[in-house]
């Protein structure tokens, strides 16, 4: 699976998606279980994005199947 969206990104072709998806998936390798939507946003507001936008990306992300729930609705994995 390549990269999809416009602009060559991996989730529609926006920075932000871009960026929580790059944090799911490096962060995601250190446990089976995923993220928590938690360090996924202090992760990437680090990178100036609102929480509530980084939560709609990953809501949005995780509708188009670029990311999917484990555990529980609050973490995440990348869907290779």
């Amino acid at each position: 699976v390549g990269a999809q969206g416009q602009g060559g990104g991996f989730g529609g072709g926006s920075s932000l998606n871009d960026a929580v998806i790059q944090c799911i998936k490096t962060m995601g390798t250190q446990a089976d279980s995923g993220v928590h939507v938690n360090e996924i946003t202090s992760q990437v507001s680090q990178q100036g994005f609102s929480a509530s936008d980084i939560k709609n990306a990953i809501n949005n992300l995780s509708n188009e199947g670029h990311i999917y729930s484990t555990i529980d609705e609050d973490n995440y994995q990348y869907a290779e």
